[in-house]
């Protein structure tokens, strides 16, 4: 079931989501949000960092092992953001309406 904030339209979301940052628990994670987009973004570099360096210098396949254990980490944390900020802001919504 969608929930209120993804109903409504991009410009009513950057609105909300403007006045939730605005709010000393919108500030506090907003630092969060930016961590879980900053690690999960690194993890999915370093993965491609590693891939290009096995390719190069023919490495042992663990190397692969290990840069899809990256990439699944990197994607986790993109996705658990995703998720917990829609969370937030819905309940952000409800509260506030």
């Amino acid at each position: 079931m969608k929930n209120k904030f993804q109903r409504m339209t991009k410009e009513e979301q950057k609105k909300v989501l403007t006045k939730y940052y605005a709010t000393k628990t919108g500030k506090e994670n907003k630092a969060r949000f930016l961590r879980l987009l900053i690690f999960g973004y690194l993890c999915l570099l370093y993965a491609v960092v590693v891939i290009g360096d096995t390719i190069i210098n023919h490495h042992s396949n663990w190397n692969y092992v290990l840069a899809g254990i990256m990439v699944i980490f990197g994607l986790f944390f993109l996705l658990a953001r995703h998720k917990v900020l829609i969370t937030k802001v819905n309940e952000y919504v409800v509260k506030h309406k």
